[in-house]
């Protein structure tokens, strides 16, 4: 079982996703405040990019084969998504829509896949 604190920090993660993409799809495109704060939130997002990379540096072997398997299993299911979407857009069967849908999905895939990926080692019945 997971433990409080390690739910807590995915919550409140997802609370954050959501409320940005809330903002970013209901801000009015045409106002300069919100284009400049949503290229804010995109630069704050990928300064934090380098420290991501860090925590996973120092993670140990095990939780960085982990991540490895999820995120190998969420870009190949994304990429097929993606190019599925694609082509029924492309033949007008799927209306177009923000790409912010798009990285949720990515986010999301991911999020399934190292609760797949990590099953494996938190089974109750291995003692």
């Amino acid at each position: 079982m997971a433990s409080a604190r390690y739910l807590l920090k995915i919550i409140a993660t997802l609370i954050l996703l959501v409320a940005l993409c809330t903002a970013t799809i209901a801000a009015p495109p045409d106002t300069r405040a919100a284009a400049a704060w949503l290229l804010l939130a995109l630069l704050v997002l990928l300064a934090l990019l380098p420290l991501a990379r860090w925590l996973l540096g120092r993670a140990d072997e095990l939780q960085q084969l982990i991540n490895a398997r999820s995120c190998m299993a969420g870009f190949a299911l994304l990429a097929v998504g993606s190019a599925g979407v694609g082509l029924l857009q492309a033949q007008g069967w799927l209306p177009l829509f923000n790409q912010l849908w798009t990285a949720l999905a990515a986010l999301a895939l991911w999020g399934v896949g190292l609760m797949l990926a990590d099953r494996p080692f938190h089974r109750e019945d291995a003692q």
